[in-house]
């Protein structure tokens, strides 16, 4: 996993549930991100002493807000290999 791209998207994750992401996102990015999310919380709990230390933050509390993001995605949006 690309740590970079993994800190980019937990940075853009949290700023859009906040509110605060200051551009506009299409469901496809936040697809993107899910599936980012997704492999950093398997990475983490498969590795956690290898994991970044950044991504550590992705407690099982935060990782259920970023369901949020899930429920923001329209599946008619998104293709449907991007939405799988």
């Amino acid at each position: 996993m690309n740590d970079d791209r993994s800190l980019r998207v937990l940075h853009d994750a949290e700023r859009f549930l906040a509110g605060n992401l200051s551009r506009k996102t299409s469901d496809e990015e936040r697809c993107e991100w899910i599936d980012v999310l997704f492999q950093a919380c398997r990475d983490i709990e498969e590795k956690q002493a290898e994991a970044l230390p950044a991504l550590r933050v992705l407690s099982p509390t935060r990782r259920i807000a970023h369901h949020a993001i899930v429920q923001s995605v329209l599946k008619d949006n998104v293709p449907n290999d991007v939405f799988k």
